[in-house]
Order: structure tokens, then sequence, then C-alpha cells
């Protein structure tokens, strides 16, 4: 699970620091930085799987970013740095990153990760690189990979499997952090073609896809639990047409007719996407999605919460969210409610954890969070602490 994540110089994040429960949510207002503690996770996810994606770079301009477009407009600093706290199984990693803009490219200069024990696994900079486990093992000859890549890019799961477990471990984690955004529909009701890859893509653009390689028990099963939200909801079938393409159709229980996912309503095909990420299995380590509300009816709120905390809890996943609407509070644990606000002098971005206000416990005998956090001004909130 990550546990803390440090960001300086990164879009509107300077010298920001944030920690994460099993379940997280973000809130605020708008500008305040909670979609860019999201992509700076996904960047680096990228950052560790150069032979899948390839540099750096990709990501940037996949996002339409320019390179100089990601450095803080609010600081004088050339670095730009990231810090995440991991832990895995019952092992603590700290893995830090430093990039610097040179000639319009985002280019590493400094990358090491660190174990509890202060023992040094990997460090780079300047051309030099450095792979050690705990034994005094080094990688010997590491091959000249650009510096739009991290270190972990070098390890291989079937040659460095035996000596380095732990890094690997580490790896594969970084390498299944997954952002998604439901909010636009027309990708997750398209149509698609047989996809190898057991993913449900960002925009769920592979989610029929995903369905396809799902057994027909697996695709019943997620029936039953698409009707615990819409009760009318009765079958969810793929159909691969003649073409090679395949479809998504969904039966109502009012007669055997199927409905194609071009006219179902976007809450639907919203709701199907979420607890559609119950079945990601070991491809998905830490999930984070956009406005996780948006479209769907306010008494279906805490069914979601509801079903996301099953999942966190039962598959040992994580789930980092964003919101606007209150009534997402109400059902979250208070420990994993962040809200994120701006200096208004300095412009600097800063977050303040539910449970650590004064304001919030004193009334939580009488109001629910939602409540608190429309109902006080920013500043009772985050000026006060438990």
């Amino acid at each position: 699970m990550i546990k803390s994540i440090y960001i300086d110089n990164f879009k509107i994040l300077n010298d920001f620091r944030l920690n994460f429960e099993p379940v997280t949510v973000l809130i605020g207002e708008n500008s305040v930085g909670k979609s860019t503690v999201l992509q700076a996770l996904e960047l680096l996810s990228y950052f560790t799987q150069v032979t899948k994606y390839g540099t750096i770079d990709n990501y940037l301009s996949s996002n339409g970013w320019a390179a100089k477009e990601i450095k803080s407009t609010l600081s004088r600093k050339q670095l730009i740095t990231f810090q995440l706290d991991i832990a895995i199984s019952n092992n603590l990693y700290q893995w830090h990153i430093t990039f610097k803009i040179i000639n319009h490219k985002l280019s590493l200069v400094t990358e090491w990760i660190r174990d509890k024990t202060g023992h040094e696994w990997l460090f780079r900079k300047s051309g030099e690189t450095k792979i050690v486990n705990k034994d005094g093992t080094c990688i010997p000859t590491i091959p000249d990979v650009s510096f739009l890549s991290s270190g972990l890019s070098f390890l291989n799961e079937n040659s460095h499997q035996k000596d380095f477990s732990e890094l690997i471990a580490l790896k594969q984690y970084l390498n299944n952090i997954y952002l998604f955004d439901f909010s636009g529909t027309d990708k997750l009701k398209s149509s698609g073609h047989i996809n190898n890859e057991p993913i449900i893509g960002k925009f769920g653009e592979y989610l029929t896809a995903f369905l396809y390689h799902q057994p027909k028990t697996v695709l019943a099963e997620l029936s039953k639990k698409l009707a615990d939200y819409i009760p009318f909801m009765k079958n969810i079938r793929i159909k691969k047409k003649h073409s090679g393409a395949i479809e998504l159709d969904i039966q109502e229980c009012f007669n055997s007719h199927f409905i194609k996912a071009n006219y179902l309503s976007d809450g639907v095909m919203r709701i199907l996407a979420i607890i559609s990420l119950s079945l990601m299995g070991e491809k998905a380590n830490t999930m984070m999605i956009e406005e996780i509300e948006d479209g769907i009816n306010p008494y279906l709120i805490e069914k979601i919460v509801e079903t996301l905390m099953n999942i966190a809890q039962s598959e040992v996943k994580q789930f980092i969210l964003t919101t606007h609407n209150p009534l997402i509070l109400d059902w979250m644990l208070i420990e994993g409610i962040y809200l994120l606000y701006r200096n208004k002098e300095s412009g600097q971005v800063r977050a303040k954890r539910f449970s650590d206000s004064s304001t919030v416990i004193n009334n939580l005998d009488y109001m629910n969070p939602g409540e608190i956090w429309i109902n006080f001004d920013k500043e009772s909130i985050v000026s006060t602490s438990h």
C-alpha cells in the first residue's frame, strides 16, 4: 500500500505531503490539486514501465503536456521532486526521484530506493547506476538505459528474481497503479476488439474486452452485483460479431430483450465499470478514481463506498478517490478524508485530515462529515487541530 507521497515543484504542488489509507478521498475546491496528486502517482507508475510504454516523454505527450508545463509556476526551484513511502508485506520502502527539465525534456537527476533498515537498494545519479541487495550482491552489467525511465526498468523478473525478489515486488506494485476517469461514457459504451491485456482502461475504453475474458460464472455474479444497484438489470452479455468486434449488452427483467451499451444510461455504465474493478485481481494494487460520484444517483452513494471498502479489505487493494459530493464523506472512515486547500497569500497547497481537525471531531456527534464540510468554512476546519 502507498503510505504517503511527497511532491515538490510539480504543477501547483510545492513541498506537499499527503498520507493515504486503504480508502482515501480527497476533497476541496476546484484547482487545489486533487487531480494533480493522482496525476503524480500515474506519472511515477509510468516511469517504471519503459518496456511497455516507453520513456516519460511518451507519458507527457499522451496527456498533451510540454515538459515545462509540469514545473510549478509558484517556485523558482529547478528540481522536481517526488517521494513515495510504500508498504509491501512487512517491508517499508522509500522511493525518491528528482527530475530537471533539460533541453525542453524531463530528465532524471537522482533516484534511490531505501528500506526501513536504511539499506539502499538502488542509486542513480549522473550516469552512475548501482543496484545492490542486502547480501552485497549487485547487478554487474547494467544496460545503458535512458535517464527518462526508472532504474527499476533494468530489473528482469526472470533473471533477477532470485537475488532481488524484494525489488521485483516493489517494481510490480508500482507497475500496477491505475488512474480511472469514468466521467465521459463514450469510451465506456463503445464496442471494441479482443484485447489480451486484462485491464479496463483509464477511461473504460477496454471494459467490454475486459469482460469478454471473464468466465460465464463471473459475469453471472457481476450481473447480480449490478442488480443490487439497479434491480431491473438482469444479465450482462458480451457478444462477438462476425467482424471480430465485441459488444456489451444488458438484459432488463421486464422481457428477454437485451439493450446495447450505447443505449444504456451513463450512470449504469459507470456503476458497471466501478463494480468491475473487483475483477482486476493482481493487475491492480492501487486504483485511483476521479469524481467517483459523477452521474450516479445519490441514493447509491452508500453502496458505492461500501463496494470499494469491501474490495479494499477482502482483496488487499487501495483506492484513492476525488469528489465534490459531500454524501461520499458520510460513508467514509474519517481518517481517510483529506481536505486540500490553498494558502491565500502564497498559493501553496496543503492537506488537512478530517480526523486531525477539532472542528470536525467536536461536531461529529451532531453532524455527518459531509454536513460538516458544507456547513463550516474551510478556515475553521483547517485551522484547528485535534
